[in-house]
């Protein structure tokens, strides 16, 4: 469970509770490796971006690296 409080451009904060599920799959050299499952969609995924508060993988956010946006 994550609880954290979050606030917005106009300073107003508000407590936020998420379940964010761990996920586990076997090691390449062993052992396990431990993943975020997104609250969004489910996805696994190793890194979780906190954006209006709320903790979603790439995707649930619509992100894209900046490479992708570049002109040359």
């Amino acid at each position: 469970m994550l609880e954290y409080d979050a606030g917005d451009r106009s300073c107003s904060r508000h407590s936020v509770t998420e379940r964010i599920p761990l996920l586990t799959t076997p090691g390449t050299f062993g052992g396990i490796r431990p993943w975020f499952a997104c609250p969004g969609c489910g996805k696994r995924c190793a890194v979780l971006y906190e954006l209006g508060g709320h903790f979603r993988c790439q995707e649930c956010h619509h992100l894209t690296y900046g490479s992708t946006c570049a002109t040359g």
